[in-house]
């Protein structure tokens, strides 16, 4: 894991592009009429939406119903011992005990090699094993104000200070050598300062231009520096994505 074989960036929703540096403040499920069926959920993503189906139906709005048990024999997952058997829409996943892991549950890691005997942690990062499908690997947990892969940049400065949020709508996030605003539920803007009513983005009370002690949030902060785009066999960095988007 000292090099990812590829890189891109993984948006949390309502942001798009090749850094995540796109936002859409639309609701796409209100727009949508609410489609989801079958006690389904929306989830506004970037351009679109997505509905997440309740356990037996699946399709694009949850149209369309599986009343098969697929884990009926038991031994899907290695039996009780290796893992628990979750019934999916025409399939089923594995929940792996502690010590097995693999798509299902197969594989023991008394017979892995600990892929944290390298120590790849820097900067007083954690090793932490983690399956990744059949892949027995790592993952670096890292202390505050330290990123990367392997925890390898070191970012000793707030940079909040310099980032004003509106209180209402969100909250200040200091990241790699930049700072967001993360907005609450229903708020949107770059700095949190509209609010989702009925589809619509309204500015919120308090955070227009010229309120708040003069400063106007509907103002972006100063551009992070330059961006790399991710390629192929680059390793992961946080400057690879924008507005808490991850590498991946």
């Amino acid at each position: 894991m000292s090099a990812l074989a590829t890189c891109r960036c993984e948006c949390r929703p309502g942001y798009g592009g090749n850094h995540c540096e796109q936002q859409d403040s639309v609701s796409h499920c209100a727009a949508a009429g609410q489609p989801c069926l079958n006690g389904g959920n929306c989830l506004d993503l970037f351009g679109t939406y997505s509905c997440t189906c309740v356990a037996g139906f699946g399709g694009t709005h949850c149209e369309q119903q599986d009343a098969v048990n697929d884990c009926r024999s038991g031994n899907e997952c290695g039996g009780p011992s290796h893992g628990v058997c979750k019934d999916g829409f025409f399939g089923f996943t594995c929940t792996c005990n502690a010590g097995y892991g693999g798509t299902d549950c197969s594989q023991s890691e008394a017979g892995q090699q600990d892929p944290c005997m390298s120590n790849p942690c820097l900067n007083n990062g954690v090793c932490q094993h983690k399956w990744y499908g059949s892949d027995y690997a790592y993952t670096c947990q890292c202390p505050s104000q330290t990123f990367g892969t392997h925890c390898e940049n070191v970012d000793s400065v707030n940079q909040c200070t310099s980032v004003e949020c509106c209180p209402q709508g969100g909250s200040c996030m200091d990241l790699f050598n930049e700072a967001i605003c993360t907005c609450h539920t229903g708020y949107t803007g770059t700095s949190c300062s509209s609010q989702n009513t009925l589809g619509v983005a309204m500015p919120v009370t308090g955070c227009a231009a010229g309120s708040a002690g003069n400063h106007d949030y509907s103002t972006p902060p100063p551009p992070p520096p330059p961006y790399t785009t991710p390629t192929a066999g680059m390793q992961c960095t946080t400057y690879s994505c924008q507005n808490a988007g991850e590498c991946r």
